[in-house]
């Protein structure tokens, strides 16, 4: 099961997203070393949810379709080229391997920034849903809920994030907002999950001039680290450590039920 969760904070998108990945069948088998999301143009994260053959076809499909081609002129072009090639992707695929996927872009519009300031520059936020087969763009307003993430009620989202809000205008209070934000946010997930999750996330911030990354952890002896701009998943227990597959390295005919699987508690 996958838990990706956008939040408008309005000078800035925090993308919260799990790295357990069930390959089923023919037995339920987990593993916890899958990125679910990236950076896509200067401002934007992309994120899916369900299907990994059909993300990994997607992604391929966009990587050998976006090389080398100019910049679009706004993250609202963007828009239009993912569901383009998501759709042009999709069609290629046949039968069984055509299964659901679902995707989210959220990025701050590099095109169309209404205000800047020394702590903060406002753009207008792009927090767009897809849904295979048409991938039709669809907008949400204040949050994304991938997965599981849809059982999290939509008003402690907006209460919480408004508690938050004022924290990120200061240079000091932005470290500090992210922190909390995602200890908010973060465990809340595990809660909604009608099976084992893994507990650790990879955390991208989107702001009008780019992009950040953070891990969230530890838990339990286990820790996600960045190490040489790769998200690490390390076993204190054990000394163990795996580097997170991206979705075009993962292979679905090849699971891998030996890397590191966090079991955590039920809350």
């Amino acid at each position: 099961m996958t838990a990706i969760l956008a939040i408008d904070f309005h000078y800035q998108i925090i993308v919260i997203a799990d790295c357990r990945v069930s390959w089923d069948p023919p037995a339920y088998r987990p593993q916890d070393n899958l990125q679910k999301i990236y950076p896509h143009g200067p401002t934007g994260i992309i994120g899916f949810s369900d299907s990994v053959p059909v993300a990994k076809a997607i992604a391929s499909y966009m990587r050998d379709h976006t090389l080398g081609k100019p910049l679009p002129p706004s993250a609202a072009d963007i828009v239009s080229d993912i569901r383009r090639d998501a759709k042009a992707a999709y069609a290629l695929l046949k039968g069984a391997s055509a299964g659901k996927l679902e995707l989210m872009y959220a990025a701050p519009d590099y095109a169309n920034v209404s205000f800047a300031a020394p702590n903060a520059t406002f753009a207008s936020n792009l927090m767009i849903e897809m849904e295979s087969p048409d991938f039709l763009p669809v907008a949400q307003a204040d949050a994304i809920r991938l997965g599981y993430a849809v059982q999290y009620p939509m008003e402690y989202i907006r209460l919480n994030r408004n508690n938050l809000l004022n924290y990120g205008l200061t240079p000091e209070g932005r470290k500090f907002q992210v922190g909390i934000a995602i200890g908010t946010f973060a465990p809340a997930l595990a809660k909604y999950a009608p099976t084992q999750v893994g507990g650790l996330f990879t955390v991208g911030v989107a702001t009008a001039t780019g992009h950040h990354w953070y891990p969230y952890g530890p838990i339990d002896g286990y820790e996600l680290v960045i190490r040489d701009g790769r998200f690490v998943q390390i076993d204190h227990n054990t000394g163990r450590a795996a580097i997170l597959q991206t979705v075009l390295e993962i292979d679905p005919n090849k699971p891998q039920p030996g890397g590191i699987v966090i079991d955590t508690p039920e809350i």
